[in-house]
């Protein structure tokens, strides 16, 4: 983040649907990140037959609350774009699949504010567990639906209990996804794009 912008970090937005399946499956979300996010949400429904609803966006429309604005695919209007994407959006792959990875999501910890944070801002998610090792990267597989390898696709344990209980999207992807759109903001203010 100290090297300035390079040409090719394009403005753009950042998205996430949700791949539905049974509630037996892990939550499972792609994000992503489009210069023209109605053009790239279509490709989706012309590779691969599985069902996907849109979940979000960042930054989200102007004069909409962030997380009600309309998400049909005719009615969509993404607003304004965000500054960076490409860094953008690896920060948030990073944390994404750091919470996958370790279901830090299920831990009493993961909601809990962290000493120092400022009103109304969005606490991190707690640290990857001490001593674990990294785990390999699972490999690609096909899918059953179209026989595409898809990637950035984070899949997250059902919660059972708690406040995260079947708002995977409201309490662990949304807020990764704003509070590092506002850290980008915050840092890249002053450029002009």
């Amino acid at each position: 983040m100290e090297a300035p912008p390079s040409v090719s970090d394009l403005p753009g937005h950042i998205y996430a649907y949700e791949l539905r399946g049974p509630p037996s499956e892990p939550v499972a979300l792609k994000v992503g990140r489009a210069t023209n996010v109605k053009n790239r949400l279509g490709e989706w429904g012309r590779q691969c037959a599985k069902e996907v609803v849109l979940r979000g966006l960042w930054p989200p429309p102007e004069g909409t609350r962030e997380r009600d604005a309309s998400l049909l695919r005719g009615r969509l209007k993404p607003g304004d774009k965000a500054r960076c994407s490409h860094r953008l959006e690896r920060l948030i792959h990073l944390e994404l699949a750091d919470i996958s990875v370790y279901s830090t999501h299920l831990t009493p910890e993961f909601l809990a504010p962290f000493p120092g944070h400022l009103n109304g801002a969005v606490p991190a998610s707690p640290a990857s567990p001490a001593g674990k090792k990294k785990p390999v990267r699972r490999p690609l597989t096909p899918c059953e639906e179209c026989g595409k390898l898809h990637r950035e696709i984070f899949t997250f344990e059902r919660a059972s209990r708690g406040k995260v209980k079947g708002k995977e999207w409201e309490e662990v992807v949304w807020p990764v996804m704003e509070r590092w759109g506002r850290f980008v903001e915050m840092v890249y203010e002053d450029d002009v794009e």
